[in-house]
């Protein structure tokens, strides 16, 4: 089913259009030539079948739009529907920027009022706050399951993405966890602005597993959005504020990382050199010390993040660590999509758009045997929460969830060996 109406008719491949400046189009709309090699690698294009709900098909309404052949509003809801996986970007012969395009598009146009709102909410210490309570509120009451079944369409898919168990972390600004054993440096902890608030279990479980591999870890004071979010809705100025005064509050260590894919892929981006590194990249780089013991997860799917795989490309470093737990099976199914659909804030704005990706993605992981679908960002554990919420043997966690259950398994192990020996 479509969500857009389809591009103006137009013979597949033209590139007789003539030429402008490049200060109108951007680079990255003149190198498109129009090949399709895009297709098959769009989340929404695999579940739409419509032309406009392709990369090569917005590119070319964005051109329109540039060319004063068609207006901005017209072509909006084809443009607007994009994930913005960036899983297009590899997949491009002629190297088309992509996100760059999308980004300036966006930037010309006003938010819509949900973005605008939960850009509002994120970039305000006060108001996230304020929302996260809420948000719990709504959990544990269960005013959420409530409205998730006699609720209006959006309300009803907006409380299904959230969590069956919420759980805040918010240390004080500068607070420490000192390393277990022999300490190995200093890791500055990126907490982000939705994980604080709703799957704070997580940040607890990154500071737990990172301690117990010899890692001090302090979480610095730092801003409430690192400006990925922003930079997403096309506001790269704001975006870029964000990630400078993020990375400014979280220097001083020996690494900086962040347990939120799509934010260490912003603050990357925005800086290299900052050497912002995801959670299971760093413990992949720098090596696990601490043993492992067997956990009952049994099968695990897992889903990497699109701006892990696209942007970072470190998405194998998860598949790597846990597959050092013994008798782990995790698999990464070939069809599963680029995207979960969760797409920031995508699965709020397009919410029919985002249960047909992520319906896809369910489709992919398979059934059977009771499993759990890990991804590391908090966006895509809302997502797959909404899209696995009815079937009970699905669990949706953080990786690092499992990786600290393996962690605790080796601890009881080695307190009950040593219990035996004192018996004996």
């Amino acid at each position: 089913m479509s969500h857009a109406p389809r591009p103006p008719s137009r013979p597949e491949g033209r590139t007789d259009l003539p030429p402008q400046p490049a200060d109108l189009l951007g680079d990255g709309l003149l190198a498109c030539t129009h090949c399709g090699l895009c297709l098959a690698a769009c989340p929404t294009h695999a579940v739409t079948k419509a032309e406009a709900e392709s990369p090569r098909g917005r590119l070319f309404l964005m051109r329109a739009v540039a060319e004063g052949r068609a207006e901005a509003e017209a072509v909006a809801p084809a443009v607007e529907s994009c994930l913005g996986c960036r899983a297009c970007e590899p997949a491009c012969p002629s190297g088309v920027p992509y996100h760059d395009a999308l980004a300036a598009f966006r930037a010309r146009r006003p938010p819509s009022p949900t973005r605008r709102r939960l850009l509002a909410v994120v970039a305000s210490p006060l108001r996230l706050r304020l929302f996260g309570t809420l948000l719990r509120f709504l959990v544990r009451t269960r005013l959420a399951r409530l409205a998730q079944r006699l609720g209006p369409r959006r309300w009803r898919r907006a409380a299904a993405t959230l969590p069956r168990h919420v759980f805040p972390f918010r240390p004080r600004p500068g607070t420490r966890f000192p390393a277990e054993g022999e300490r190995r440096g200093t890791v500055h902890l990126h907490l982000g602005c939705i994980h604080p608030e709703l799957l704070g279990e997580d940040l607890v479980d990154t500071v737990k597993v990172l301690t117990r591999e010899g890692w001090e870890v302090v979480a610095p004071k730092q801003p409430s959005c690192c400006g990925a979010l922003h930079a997403h809705a096309g506001r790269s100025a704001e975006g870029a504020a964000l990630a400078a005064e993020t990375l400014d509050a979280l220097g001083g260590g020996d690494a900086v990382v962040s347990a939120a894919a799509g934010c260490a892929a912003h603050l990357h981006e925005h800086d290299p050199r900052a050497g912002v590194e995801e959670l299971f990249a760093f413990l992949a780089r720098r090596g696990l010390r601490a043993p492992l013991g067997p956990t009952p997860a049994g099968r695990v799917v897992h889903a990497p993040p699109c701006h892990l795989r696209f942007v970072l490309g470190d998405d194998h470093a998860t598949d790597a660590v846990l597959a050092r737990i013994p008798g782990l099976h995790v698999e990464r199914p070939e069809t599963m999509p680029s995207c979960c659909g969760a797409g920031g804030s995508a699965f709020l704005e397009h919410p029919e758009l985002a249960a047909d990706v992520g319906a896809a993605g369910r489709d992919a992981g398979g059934g059977g045997a009771p499993h759990i679908v890990v991804a590391g960002n908090p966006g895509c554990l809302l997502q797959w929460t909404a899209v696995h919420g009815a079937d009970p043997d699905v669990a949706v966690v953080h990786p690092v969830r499992v990786l600290r259950r393996a962690q605790d398994a080796a601890d009881e192990a080695a307190a009950g060996g040593r219990s035996a020996a004192e018996e004996a």
